[in-house]
């Protein structure tokens, strides 16, 4: 433990809460601020800690969603007792939760970052810019219940802000640069009130340099910027940071592809095509084959561009593939804890491997 640290509401708790959580000697609610591999860095009134989750998480986990993630408001001891870590006892509800497929071939969900108000999708106007990609990630935000942006970094390169109205709809685009300062402003307003902006988007597009600029000390590594004004991405964790001016950045290592866990953000990725649906002759209409689909003729009208009719069918498809995928998957580890119960036993211990893939 370190010396006594922030204050909840400096950490962003009234946000979403309105009275300050009950403390005791023995038991305290800091907020996640790093997570390594099992373990986890905290921060509270009471000092920075270094902690891990009590052994009947475990037991109690559904799937790897129920751990402790960056951002994440939890209850735990004050005194240490494993390896000088305190213990987590409890994971506070969550206003919000970014969540995508983890890495590796298990079918499994990672909490990329609890607690936040806005997603700051950050890409470049170069090589990066990928509308595909930016539906993508449109997915997961507006399915986390946080409110998104998107930042075009690196303006100072030159050349005009990129053209993302087909794809952004209502949501916000800004132009921002840590050469020029531009768009930073901005960003710092909505920090207003200690909120939380969590930054997504591939390597090198900048996160790290714009969570820098925000909070004003080199805090995250950069990479060596190439001729081209990309920075080598070297972020290889998430990571809370407070911003002096107030609020909070969550900083995560850039995704090599963005893995979607489920279709909650579908319809609010795609407004485009919510206009169009309900005209269908069909309620359920899959707006591919069907009579009287009204998605379909107004890409023949052109009312609608046809790559976003192939990008939504696309991530329908992909994620209906995933859910036959999760509910074998599912099925074969039921059908594991039931070969391996003990009799009498009432709940099994689930293995790692079912838990998460972490």
């Amino acid at each position: 433990m370190t010396a006594r640290g922030p204050g909840l509401a400096r950490l962003g708790w009234f946000v979403h809460h309105d009275e300050l959580p009950p403390e005791n000697s023995d038991s305290a609610t800091s907020r996640v601020v790093v997570e390594h591999r099992g373990a986890y860095e905290l921060w509270g009134p009471h000092g920075r800690f270094e902690a891990a989750v009590e052994g009947s998480f475990r037991d109690r986990a559904a799937d790897g969603r129920d751990f402790p993630t960056v951002g994440d408001w939890v209850r735990h001891s004050l005194d240490p007792r494993h390896d000088r870590r305190v213990v987590i006892t409890t994971v506070e509800d969550r206003s919000s939760a970014v969540v995508r497929r983890a890495a590796g071939h298990a079918p499994v969900p990672q909490v990329v970052a609890a607690n936040v108000d806005v997603v700051c999708i950050v890409t470049t106007a170069g090589e990066d810019l990928s509308l595909r990609r930016i539906e993508r990630y449109l997915v997961a935000a507006m399915g986390s219940r946080a409110r998104p942006l998107i930042a075009v970094n690196k303006t100072d390169l030159g050349g005009p802000l990129p053209e993302l109205g087909s794809v952004a709809g209502d949501v916000e685009v800004v132009g921002t640069s840590t050469v020029s300062g531009e768009g930073l402003d901005r960003l710092r307003r909505e920090l207003a009130g200690d909120a939380t902006i969590a930054f997504i988007g591939s390597s090198g597009v900048g996160k790290s340099s714009l969570v820098n600029a925000l909070v004003g000390t080199e805090h995250l590594d950069i990479g060596a910027v190439r001729a081209d004004g990309r920075g080598r991405h070297t972020t290889v964790r998430r990571q809370l940071l407070l911003v002096p001016t107030g609020g909070v950045v969550i900083d995560t290592p850039g995704l090599r592809e963005v893995r979607l866990w489920d279709d909650e953000g579908l319809p609010g990725a795609f407004p485009d095509i919510g206009v169009h649906a309900p005209s269908c002759r069909f309620g359920d209409c899959s707006h591919q084959t069907e009579p009287d689909c009204a998605v379909v003729a107004a890409v023949e009208r052109g009312d609608l561009p046809a790559d976003r009719l192939v990008a939504y069918r696309e991530l329908r498809a992909e994620l209906a593939d995933l859910l036959a995928e999760r509910e074998q998957y599912e099925r074969l580890a039921r059908q594991r804890r039931d070969r391996g119960r003990p009799r009498g036993r009432a709940t099994p211990r689930r293995s790692d491997e079912e838990i998460s893939d972490r």
